[in-house]
């Protein structure tokens, strides 16, 4: 029966007969093919703009609205076709069949026929969204409903035998499109006004002198162009106050959403990372694992994971002097590579300073150190020493940039840790603002002191990787 649903053209004898001796078949496919829109309210609950609503109240929705669209349909193509049958302006007799739960039994092949491409479509979508993290599933899966009603109008045409020239859409699209754009419109309407009063509302209550207080508050503005990031993101900045929520608001409500975060609550993260600490890559994360902590990390912080590294492979990192069943997954970066045992710097998670509602997840800045295939003859020290010149440097330095960059910097030492010359650019990262900065990072996170136990002259000179942190 689905092959032949598929293949409808070919088939179209069949499926004529089989709705006229079982008028019911085609009525339970369509509605058990709508039951699919379920699953998809759940995986919609994932997505920015709603995690102010629970996931069962999504999937409600999901299937009342898929129900709605077959109402829709089927009653506007009976509707079309009822009234050319009184006007006879096709030319062609219609057969005399008794409505089966309000429509034709023929109307309910076409519904099948429509629903199972719709479906094919929603499995399609899903998958690459889900599993392969292609951002073209979530448009395949958007486009499902207008391709399902196309081949149901087809199916119907070609059903009871109707001229091209009569195309039997005008029925459906038509009153659709008018119907969308005049909500669209009293949408934004309504919008406007509703915004304009409760600005309104927010102007009256507060003072002259607590509008200017708070007016820098929620604001969010690039950094000022000075071409040197220590300054731009001094750490004597003032922090950005946490947005006021009403105690007499739900907590979940959507009037509890600010300038940072756009149509869902404020994210739960820090504006910037909080420095940089280290740790030891403790094994390598599945995809299905990462997956769902991605999801569920969404829905704990209200925001959504910024699409550069949905794909990138994910790490477990033992925080040094954590807990030891304490794990922490961090994503590694394209182009970096990692080991298990490995010592490694991590950036903490923060919110995104170029998209709202995005946010920058644990991220491995800076492998160091030796594997255990290859351990060092200091015990250690090594790793110890590169890993605290690079926590200095972040410290001071927290790396923001709106692109992925990466410089080398060569470093000369005194024997008591002061530079002894300015840190030389071996491989620049092609912006000269990013690569100033790196060096003047550098300057004002020394001196770096030797630890005891390590001989001078192996650390006369160190070269360093410094990356931007997004």
């Amino acid at each position: 029966m689905l092959a032949s649903l598929l293949n409808f053209r070919r088939h179209i004898e069949d499926l004529r007969d089989k709705s006229r001796t079982s008028p019911y078949a085609f009525m339970w496919i369509t509605l058990a093919l709508s039951t699919l829109a379920i699953p998809m309210g759940y995986f919609s609950a994932y997505a920015p703009n709603a995690q102010h609503l629970s996931v069962w109240v999504l999937m409600v929705i999901a299937w009342v609205a898929s129900l709605a669209g077959i109402l829709y349909v089927g009653g506007m193509a009976s509707w079309g076709l009822r009234r050319q049958t009184q006007k006879k302006s096709w030319g062609v007799p219609l057969p005399d069949e008794e409505n089966t739960w309000l429509f034709r039994p023929g109307v309910w092949a076409g519904l099948a026929v429509g629903m199972l491409y719709q479906a094919v479509l929603l499995v399609l979508g899903t998958v690459l969204w889900l599993l392969l993290h292609i951002k073209l599933g979530l448009n395949i899966a958007g486009v499902s409903g207008a391709v399902g009603t196309v081949y149901t109008l087809t199916a119907l045409t070609a059903l009871y035998k109707i001229p091209k020239r009569f195309y039997l859409g005008r029925f459906v699209f038509a009153p659709l499109i008018l119907i969308s754009a005049l909500g669209i419109a009293l949408a934004i309407i309504l919008g406007q006004i509703r915004n304009y009063d409760q600005a309104a509302k927010k102007h009256a209550e507060q003072s002259p002198a607590r509008r200017q207080a708070v007016a820098p508050a929620t604001a969010i503005r690039p950094p000022a162009p000075t071409g040197r990031f220590s300054e731009t993101f001094s750490p004597d900045a003032p922090v950005l106050q946490e947005p006021h929520i009403p105690q007499t608001m739900p907590p979940r409500s959507l009037a509890t959403v600010d300038q940072h975060c756009i149509g869902g609550l404020p994210m739960a993260l820090p504006q910037h990372p909080a420095g940089l600490h280290s740790g030891t890559v403790t094994a390598f994360v599945p995809r299905r694992m990462a997956v769902s902590t991605i999801f569920r990390t969404q829905r704990a912080v209200h925001g959504f994971l910024s699409p550069e590294y949905m794909a990138d492979q994910r790490v477990l990192v033992h925080p040094d002097g954590a807990n030891p069943a304490m794990r922490l997954m961090v994503v590694v970066p394209a182009g970096m590579t990692v080991q298990i045992g490995q010592e490694a710097d991590v950036a903490g998670a923060h919110a995104s300073h170029r998209f709202a509602c995005r946010y920058t997840p644990d991220l491995l800045v800076a492998p160091v150190g030796a594997t255990p295939s290859a351990p060092s003859t200091d015990g250690g020290l090594t790793a110890q020493y590169t890993a605290e010149i690079m926590r200095k440097i972040y410290a001071t330095w927290p790396a923001h940039f709106t692109q992925k960059l990466r410089c080398r910097l060569l470093i000369n030492l005194n024997p008591d840790g002061t530079l002894r010359s300015s840190p030389m650019i071996e491989q620049p990262s092609g912006s000269d603002s990013f690569d100033n900065a790196a060096v003047e990072a550098v300057k004002k996170a020394a001196p770096f002191p030797l630890p005891a136990g390590l001989p001078y002259d192996k650390f006369s000179e160190v070269v360093l990787t410094l990356r931007s942190v997004s």
